[in-house]
């Protein structure tokens, strides 16, 4: 490294400053009295480059493993990496790989090497999912992919489950895995095809339901897809036309490898292209690729759709009423219009954009009408600040722009035209200033700020319109408005900077993810400085639950919006067969599971339906202790008593069995497909010990927690009241986790292509 090398890649340990991975291609140099040979090496260093040292070569993919949550398992020294076995000649790469491996040392591969997955080629690791992506036939190119628990000192890798197992898949983009699920891209035809199916999973990650078809993506697997940051559960993705897209056959064969991906939001008109390498990129590289021959004709066909349930429903974005130029829009739903917005797959345009500290900020460059147009005299640009629910027009034209100050200050400028100048606004584009940054045209790139965008000071960057020299231009804002907001403890009052908002969906009103969440953000007329320390409150309040609460479970799908029907008649059958191995009940799914993450109480359910199991098996093995116990009760209770009355004995027995089973349950034998629902969460409960049988009524009564004693089931009046108990109804489980999701939600270690 310290010898000329060029770094491919590097990555700094999430928690050592001074401890460095980094990567190079080998040079000619390096091979004195042998035959150049090209492949990729990796290195260590532990004081910031001073010194390097060899520790892998042929390597394709490398993260440090340890985690700042997980330093009770993970080694600070562990390292995940891919790459080739056969480690001889030039290293190949454009293609899957049979000969390859993911393998992970706890000492810099100097003694201890731990295979992973045999075929492994690319890996994913996240703050909650570790993701392999494993070959499965090397002459058809296709993969599969295994899920595992990145906090787990021994990992365990499952494959996942997607609902059509006779679809071939040829590689993956995780879109986002950051609201305690994953949204996965499946590539089922090839790199080359223009588009791909959306999955989203269950808490575990492993069991992926249809969420969106015919997702819009470039040749290199980013997809045209975006979580809206700051607000869960919404979300902008761009489709195929499903009429067109059913006709879309690949012309040739597909030699080109699909990355694993994690497709997260990047602001440019920067068009590059990705050099052949295999590698974990993301769409925040900046390198976005070009559109093949055979897609050209479908670009026309692409439309727009939101999501405010985490896409469990999805709908066409409800247009403007009026343009920039104040002049009434026409378009009709009826008639197929809408209004449709640029994204990755197309890097001619500025794509959607959000950020985490401008709350409901969204702005995107588009056009209005039944599909998404590639003619820049059609592109404008347009912002939403409630998360997609209203759009106004800013701007008439592409621009690229970047957000400061709490979402308070927006900076752009066109690009698709040289200029001399820029645009900024203090009031979410109602008004705009101009400010000239150069003498000269230049074409401008991209516009960037800090990574929290809470600031005032931004950097533009590009090229001389009519030269070859790059030009940057760095511009503070600090000094133009002197005045600070004031009073965000008395939002919604005449005297204050500040309002109250509420983001909702297009069922619940107000209500996203069974939470109605209340902000506190700066006026969209006031014109001021938010504080950089400003906190954005926010008050949180339960919902009962609705249709929006509720996505598909493993094999159902919706047909648009509608109910959740099985994809085939092997499903509907399946799901009304009990498990093999089944103790006192189970769990057979209505076809929805409660969206990950929801927090909704009540209202609609469609939880998943408790069924006895079939027959009776007294002398259950497992069930050995419970009756050794419950004998021995028995013979107290008539030693003491001496009771005679067989019937009144048959009551004891009959209600203390079921209690002391409900102790002695075996978790891993109960449960739809011997899996606790996900829709059950940590307060639901069953079998509780707080239940006991009460004499005088033969009924269950509840227990008086400040009392410890039994509630009197008759009231004054002598008639019996109901008992506000649904005894042994539901399970007193958790749910089965890969890991909890942290606070920040985020994608870690995401690196760069190599």
């Amino acid at each position: 490294m310290n010898q000329g090398r060029k770094v491919d890649e590097f990555q700094f340990h999430p928690t050592e400053r001074t401890w460095l991975l980094a990567s190079a291609w080998t040079i000619c140099d390096d091979f004195i009295d042998e035959p150049c040979l090209n492949y990729k090496e990796l290195f260590v260093t532990k004081n910031l480059g001073h010194d390097w040292n060899l520790f892998a070569q042929y390597v394709i993919d490398f993260s440090w493993a340890y985690m700042d949550f997980s330093f009770f398992r993970i080694p600070k020294d562990r390292v995940i990496i891919s790459h080739d076995i056969e480690t001889k000649g030039h290293q190949k790469v454009g293609k899957w790989k049979k000969h390859r491996q993911v393998s992970y040392s706890d000492d810099f591969f100097n003694k201890t090497t731990v295979p992973l997955v045999q075929g492994g080629n690319k890996f994913l690791l996240t703050a909650n999912y570790l993701m392999v992506v494993k070959i499965a036939s090397e002459d058809r190119q296709h993969v599969t992919l295994l899920v595992g628990n990145p906090r787990e000192r021994n990992y365990v890798m499952r494959p996942i489950e997607v609902p059509n197992k006779k679809i071939n898949e040829h590689g993956y983009t995780v879109a986002d895995s950051s609201e305690h699920s994953v949204f996965l891209l499946v590539d089922h035809k090839g790199s080359n095809t223009p588009f791909g199916h959306l999955y989203v999973s269950d808490s575990t990650g492993v069991r992926y339901s249809l969420a969106l078809k015919y997702n819009a993506k470039n040749t290199e697997g980013q997809c045209d897809f975006e979580r809206v940051q700051g607000i869960d559960g919404v979300y902008l993705a761009n489709v195929f036309d499903e009429s067109v897209a059913k006709k879309y056959r690949t012309s040739q064969k597909d030699n080109t490898e699909f990355p694993v991906q994690s497709s997260g939001s990047k602001k440019t008109t920067e068009d590059a292209y990705q050099h052949a390498q295999p590698g974990m990129t993301g769409q925040n590289s900046n390198k976005l690729g070009k559109g093949t021959a055979n897609s050209i004709h479908f670009e026309d066909y692409r439309k727009t759709k939101i999501s405010f349930n985490k896409g469990n429903t999805w709908n066409l974005l409800t247009p403007p009423k009026t343009g920039a130029d104040s002049k009434r829009v026409i378009c009709k739903a009826d008639d197929g219009c809408s209004l449709h917005l640029h994204s990755v797959s197309n890097s001619r345009f500025g794509p959607f954009y959000t950020t985490e500290t401008s709350l409901g900020l969204i702005l995107g460059t588009g056009n209005i009408g039944s599909y998404l147009s590639n003619r820049p005299d059609e592109v404008n640009t347009y912002l939403t600040r409630d998360a997609g629910l209203t759009w106004f027009e800013i701007a008439k034209g592409s621009h690229i722009y970047e957000v400061g100050d709490h979402g308070g200050l927006i900076v752009m400028a066109s690009n698709q035209n040289a200029t001399k100048s820029i645009l900024y606004s203090w009031n979410e584009g109602m008004t705009w200033n101009r400010l000239t940054i150069s003498n000269t045209y230049i074409q401008v790139t991209n516009i960037i700020t800090e990574p929290s965008n809470i600031g005032e000071k931004f950097i533009i960057y590009g090229r001389e319109a009519f030269g070859t020299k790059g030009v940057v231009v760095a511009l503070d804002f600090s000094s133009l408005h002197q005045r600070t907001c004031e009073k965000p403890q008395s939002p919604d009052t005449p005297d204050s900077d500040y309002e109250t908002w509420s983001p909702n969906g297009k069922i619940s009103a107000e209500c996203l993810l069974g939470r109605r969440i209340t902000y506190v953000r700066r006026k969209r007329e006031s014109q001021c400085f938010n504080q950089e320390q400003f906190d954005q409150w926010r008050f949180v309040q339960m919902c009962e639950c609705t249709e929006d609460d509720w996505e598909c479970d493993y094999g159902y799908e919706r047909q648009g919006n509608g109910p959740c029907l099985p994809i085939d008649q092997k499903t509907k059958d399946a799901a009304m067969i009990p498990p093999e191995e089944c103790e006192a009940y189970y769990f057979m799914t209505q076809g929805y599971r409660k969206v990950a993450g929801n927090q909704c109480r009540g209202g609609l359910s469609h939880d998943p339906i408790k069924l006895p199991c079939p027959g009776i098996r007294l002398f259950d093995s497992s069930n050995t202790s419970t009756w050794l116990l419950l004998a021995l009760v028995v013979m107290i209770c008539l030693w003491l008593n001496k009771a005679t009355n067989i019937e009144h004995i048959k009551k004891y027995f009959s209600s203390l069995r079921l209690w002391i089973e409900s102790k002695f349950k075996n978790p891993k034998k109960q449960g739809y497909n011997n899996q606790i629902p996900d829709t059950l969460r940590d307060d639901d409960e069953v079998f509780s010990s707080n239940e006991l049988y009460d004499e005088e009524t033969e009924e269950i009564a509840e227990v008086d927690q400040s009392k410890n004693e039994p509630i009197n089931l008759i009231d004054e009046n002598g008639n019996r009241r109901m008992n506000q108990s649904k005894a042994f109804t539901a399970a007193n489980k958790h749910v089965p986790l890969l890991s909890k999701p942290d606070d920040r939600g985020r994608l870690d270690q995401i690196r760069g292509s190599q």
